[in-house]
């Protein structure tokens, strides 16, 4: 968990499985957290899960069903059927440390030291004056799995809003959290609120890299400071709607847990990580984020924020860049495609010119073949344009990768005077 202005301090979880079938949307049902571990490793027989807010003890964190409604004040789940679920009592309330008996007693104990753990990078922007915020989509692609996998690895990326006492986010999830995962990736919908600390997760969702994600966060029903949330995970690569994985809650206990005041357009999270290629074998690219406050209004631009930590023992080339509506986040494995435009920066009046996008060298050729679009003073598609400026300004090119992963670059093109061949 990131610990400055822009932090997550409290959290709730809900838990689910399935499996990932592209011929046929799947059967959401609740797994009791016994029959998971019955096919899980041996950290799942802890009593702790390690939640992007850190471990929790496992009577705190509950198992919703797609389509329900959790009532987060009350500790009741109400299926879509009008079935009733009414949660357990939370043992040990909020994160545990590593000092608790409940620690010490469980398998995560058992590892060795972490070299890096908690959130390593960002894209984040603090609400403006006066508002919170209310709503975060963005669409990511699964990256490739990391390239070395240990029991406990543990990997969390996601967009997410934040208050000083709750987060809500749609996640994606690489490796064992002590209740479901492991060396492959699943999504669900995270809610992480309460005065008493238990967490909430949607049924998970087993995805695939290369994957085409999209996840939201957002509010509805607002009243007096409290509001239906909803978070959702839905695979678009499948071709069907129904392939999603979805948590609704009602934060009744109202208080400020619902005065989101910062948003992360794309966040890293790591736990018990000890070499760099335990992480994803490819920098992660948000597109199409679209964050607004409760006046409606768009939030943009990420990147004053913009976080990564430079104070980790481990140091695997973590680095963030971002637009308006866009975020990579980047380590020392990053194979994503970059590419630069050459070809003249200037040209006489009425003469034609030709540009090239250059992919750059390893290890940011991505994966090929490669889609390019081209805009600015020229329009078109291909790794080549040609064509007549009829004004001064910015050529744009994107390039897409197999995988989905996008780079733009922009060159500065002059229109010389008439008569001048070069200016």
């Amino acid at each position: 968990m990131r610990s400055k202005s822009l932090s997550l301090v409290m959290a709730a979880l809900v838990i689910g499985c399935s499996e990932h079938v592209a011929t046929a949307p799947p059967r959401f049902a609740i797994a009791t957290h016994d029959a998971m571990a019955a096919n899980a490793s041996a950290i799942d027989t802890s009593d702790l899960i390690l939640t992007p807010n850190g471990y929790y003890h496992r009577s705190c964190v509950h198992i919703v069903p797609i389509g329900a409604h959790v009532d987060i004040a009350a500790g009741v789940a109400r299926t879509a059927d009008g079935l009733l679920i009414q949660f357990p009592k939370c043992l040990d309330p909020g994160p545990v440390s590593r000092n608790s008996p409940s620690f010490r007693a469980s398998p995560w104990a058992l590892l060795p030291p972490a070299t890096d753990s908690g959130w390593m990078e960002d894209a984040g922007i603090p609400v403006p004056l006066g508002h919170v915020f209310r709503r975060i989509n963005a669409n990511w692609v699964v990256p490739p799995a990391p390239i070395a996998y240990s029991s406990g690895n543990l990997v969390y990326i996601f967009p997410a809003l934040t208050s000083s006492r709750a987060i809500v986010q749609p996640v994606l999830q690489y490796g064992s959290n002590g209740s479901f995962g492991g060396a492959y990736w699943t999504a669900a919908g995270f809610m992480c609120a309460g005065r008493t600390a238990q967490c909430y997760i949607s049924a998970p969702l087993r995805v695939s890299s290369g994957d085409r994600l999209y996840g939201y966060a957002a509010s509805s029903n607002c009243s007096s400071g409290r509001c239906d949330w909803t978070m959702e995970v839905d695979d678009e690569s499948v071709g069907s709607e129904t392939y999603k994985t979805q948590l609704v809650a009602t934060d009744s206990l109202g208080y400020t847990y619902d005065t989101f005041t910062s948003a992360f357009g794309g966040a890293l999270e790591i736990y018990n990580i000890t070499t760099c290629d335990a992480l994803p074998a490819s920098g992660v690219y948000f597109t199409n984020i679209i964050v607004s406050d409760d006046a409606g209004q768009v939030v943009p631009n990420f990147g004053p924020t913009s976080f990564v930590d430079s104070s980790a023992s481990l140091q695997c080339g973590f680095a963030v860049s971002s637009t308006s509506s866009s975020a990579t986040l980047a380590d020392s494995a990053t194979t994503y495609v970059r590419a630069q435009i050459s070809g003249p920066s200037s040209v006489a009046a009425g003469a034609s010119g030709t540009w090239t996008a250059e992919v750059a060298s390893p290890p940011h050729t991505g994966t090929a073949p490669y889609t390019y679009e081209w805009s600015g003073i020229l329009t078109g598609s291909g790794a080549t344009i040609t064509g007549v400026p009829s004004a001064s300004g910015l050529l744009n090119m994107t390039i897409t990768d197999a995988l989905g992963y996008r780079y733009t670059a922009s060159m500065s093109v002059t229109v010389c005077s008439p008569g001048v061949l070069s200016c």
